[in-house]
């Protein structure tokens, strides 16, 4: 059920830094639980690999396993980019996998009222915008969700704004650097690479 995973760059990167996050919508997947830890993401015994691409086939695997109806396994949902989970996302053990993972499904937002601090900036370094939303309106896009089953919201980078299908707006923060990276679809490493003019010059 899940997406086959990409990556065609001449050394190791993630798929969803092909993609500019300037503006986008989708329609999101519901995880309605808090604690959301690391080993849940990605259990340790995927942890061996030495690439980044493939991962994502992985995400969640064991409640996939036990769960049929987890939205991951689902086909309404597989075109999804946005989660949207209760609090302590990301929390337990500081595997980076589980970004990696996340992003090679495809996903590109997560949406909790906290997150996790590793796992917050595991997250912006590896193309996916943790993004916080107070807990009534998570609770609130889980019960409608519920209702019509089909739930897109838009996420405005450059206006840093989170747009509900209803036209609510939630203004949200994230580090500047972070945005730029985001918006330009690069890494820390394109960035570098990108001014390797200016740092020459500066030397």
């Amino acid at each position: 059920m899940s997406r086959p995973p990409g990556g065609d760059y001449p050394r190791v990167r993630l798929k969803n830094f092909k993609k500019l996050m300037k503006k986008f919508k989708s329609q999101i997947i519901p995880i309605p639980r808090k604690d959301i830890d690391t080993d849940l993401i990605i259990p340790a015994e995927f942890l061996t690999v030495t690439t980044r691409e493939g991962l994502g086939k992985s995400v969640f695997n064991e409640v996939r396993k036990i769960e049929k109806n987890f939205p991951m396994n689902l086909d309404k949902y597989q075109k999804s980019q946005v989660i949207v989970a209760r609090h302590n996302f990301g929390c337990g053990s500081s595997r980076e996998h589980a970004a990696w993972a996340l992003s090679d499904w495809g996903i590109r937002v997560v949406i909790a009222p906290s997150f996790a601090d590793i796992f917050y900036n595991n997250a912006l370094k590896n193309g996916i915008l943790p993004l916080v939303l107070d807990e009534e309106t998570v609770e609130r896009i889980f019960e409608i969700e519920k209702e019509i089953g089909n739930y897109d919201v838009e996420v405005d980078l450059e206006n840093q704004k989170l747009i509900l299908p209803d036209g609510e707006e939630f203004d949200f923060e994230i580090d500047p650097y972070r945005k730029e990276c985001l918006m330009k679809g690069i890494d820390d490493l394109d960035y570098l690479l990108s001014n390797a003019q200016e740092i020459e010059q500066y030397e």
